[in-house]
């Protein structure tokens, strides 16, 4: 039997050659995927490891997950700046970070945050420390830049026609640790910083004690829930161009939002257990 096998396996060589190939191909073929696969899943929960709560104003949870936590830029709406005043004081939240987008330099995302977030996305810095002024940005461990280097923001990006920001200059006053996710190429800077070159004042309190309703989603992993309230634009135009204001690069930050704050896209929030979250 081994014989006859042998002689056809000679005399068909090369139509045994190819389907030798093909099975040899389709073996590393699904292996490939499977292993692709599993490296994707686990990527994406590396990344959202550290945003136990993602909140947002009411529309895609997936584009705001997106947005948030792998920085796809997309504009997303604004939420009232009361928001991030009552996440902050709700005694569940350990601490809760706004985050702003639309800015860029040199291909990498201006993500506009506090220190709070700064401090706990990588576990610490690998270099210099956390921004304490307007004028002070932290740059992920990706970002091919050096200490001291100056960062002129740009409203959206180059291939974009985006305008250059001549408000304010950041000087890059630290380095985070690597936390292989998108935020290793992100560059953060105060979101107080953001509000002030965009001409975004903090919300007035509405009159007589009435409160408007407003819709925002909160995003948990792949859940959400929706709660009462709208978003409402602050400093910015419905056709997409922002206000241009005045920012002070050796002014002390101020994250109380006792006074109030501007809208905001998204809001991290860290919850202190998970029957709070």
């Amino acid at each position: 039997m081994i014989r006859f096998i042998l002689s056809d396996l000679r005399r068909l060589w090369a139509g045994s050659l190819v389907v030798v190939l093909l099975v040899a191909l389709s073996t590393a073929l699904g292996v490939s995927v499977v292993l692709q696969e599993r490296a994707l899943r686990l990527g994406s929960a590396r990344a959202a490891d550290k945003f136990d709560l993602i909140i947002g104003a009411g529309g895609s949870e997936t584009q705001l997950v997106l947005s948030s936590v792998f920085l796809q830029p997309s504009p997303l709406p604004l939420m009232p700046g009361e928001v991030l005043g009552k996440l902050a004081a709700d005694p569940r939240v350990d601490w809760a970070a706004p985050i702003g987008f639309g800015d860029s330099f040199s291909g990498y995302p201006i993500i506009g945050t506090t220190t709070m977030l700064a401090q706990n996305l990588s576990g610490g810095l690998a270099e210099g420390k956390i921004f304490g002024r307007e004028g002070e940005a932290v740059i992920g461990a990706a970002v091919k830049l050096s200490l001291g280097g100056e960062i002129k923001p740009m409203h959206g990006s180059l291939h974009e026609g985006g305008e250059t920001h001549t408000e304010l200059i950041y000087h890059i006053a630290g380095r985070l640790r690597p936390t292989g996710t998108a935020w290793d190429r992100a560059i953060l800077v105060p979101i107080q910083a953001v509000w002030h070159i965009h001409g975004m004042e903090a919300e007035k309190h509405l009159e007589d004690g009435a409160e408007a309703e407003h819709d925002h989603e909160v995003a948990s992993g792949t859940d959400s829930a929706e709660h009462g309230h709208e978003h409402e634009k602050a400093g910015a135009d419905h056709d997409g161009h922002e206000h241009h204001g005045e920012a002070d690069p050796d002014a002390a930050l101020d994250e109380s939002w006792t006074g109030g704050a501007p809208g905001v896209p998204a809001i991290l929030v860290k919850p202190k257990t998970i029957a709070d979250a």
